[in-house]
């Protein structure tokens, strides 16, 4: 959850329905959850809404539906800052925590609606 602290660089990379990688700049400085939904909003156009909630998170919903719904989020300065790749995940045996996984480090992380 926000707020984030982009510099300048600092870029996102997306890549909508099978389209090309977009690389998008961020806005420089300390950004809300609302701000960061507005510049992807205008960034990422058509096709995509971006929203923000009161618990400083940013979400992405695609308009289509099936298999052109999906997006593929690559690493970046911000999907790093905004932990927008899944982080490790516990493993649990017997109900007790004995360990963690490392993580995702597939490049790109795809994520497809549901139907």
């Amino acid at each position: 959850a926000g707020p984030w602290n982009f510099v300048a660089g600092d870029t996102f990379k997306i890549a909508i329905s099978d389209g090309a990688v977009q690389t998008i700049a961020a806005p420089a400085g300390i950004q809300t959850a609302a701000q960061v939904a507005a510049w992807l909003q205008t960034a990422l156009g058509t096709g995509v809404t971006v929203t923000s909630t009161a618990a400083n998170q940013v979400t992405l919903q695609h308009l289509s539906f099936g298999n052109a719904s999906k997006f593929a989020i690559y690493n970046s300065e911000v999907t790093t800052k905004m932990g927008w790749k899944p982080g490790p995940q516990d493993i649990t045996r017997e109900g007790i925590v004995i360990g963690q996984t490392k993580g995702t480090t597939m490049e790109p992380y795809v994520i497809q609606a549901n139907v």
